[in-house]
């Protein structure tokens, strides 16, 4: 006796990997949040500090800057991993699911040549930080390592992103959908 046929849109590897994968950046996302959110506390810090001692914290501006771009990194592979990004979907109603695959992989390829760019360019400029010797602007910190960070995370988001394009393009391929919970993945033990 064989075992039956799944269902052609029933979660499968692919899915659970895709699951997984938007689960764990959403980690890198979320520490990246708690580098914003201590940088908030270190401002407030700073204020009060300014106010009732007229003593601020020395460095903060270097510190705010440099957590706010590495935030903002942080959640760029999260954001891919969920199809977060900005879409116009005027024609996807009326092309079905194949047509609506297609098209989400020719965005998805798009993004992945958007990011192959900035990370391209991002590692062109750290090396150019690392070579010129910059430094922070309110102190002697050579600037570099978080630039280094940051494109670091340009590259995971890249990373994903190529992961999103071969998914899509394997969907359209097989008349699939993509499943946009992976909670729901998970829980069905798939």
């Amino acid at each position: 006796m064989t075992a039956p046929e799944p269902a052609i849109d029933a979660p499968d590897a692919w899915d659970r990997v895709d699951a997984r994968l938007r689960r764990a950046v959403r980690y890198v996302a979320g520490a990246g949040l708690l580098l914003l959110a201590v940088d908030g506390l270190l401002t407030v810090a700073d204020v009060l500090l300014r106010w009732l001692v007229k003593a601020p914290i020395p460095g903060l501006h270097d510190f705010s800057t440099i957590a706010i771009v590495v935030s903002a990194a942080s959640c760029l592979p999260a954001t891919l991993a969920g199809r977060l990004n900005v879409t116009i979907r005027v024609f996807s109603g009326s092309l079905g699911p194949r047509g609506r695959e297609t098209l989400e992989t020719l965005g998805a390829l798009l993004t992945v040549v958007v990011f192959a760019l900035v990370v391209w360019k991002m590692t062109a400029h750290t090396i150019e930080m690392k070579v010129t010797g910059r430094t922070m602007s309110e102190s002697t910190h050579p600037i570099w390592p978080y630039w280094t960070i940051v494109t670091a995370l340009l590259g995971l988001a890249l990373l994903v992103q190529c992961w999103v394009l071969a998914f899509h393009a394997r969907c359209a391929v097989l008349h699939r959908a993509w499943h946009d919970d992976p909670d729901a993945i998970e829980a069905e033990g798939v």
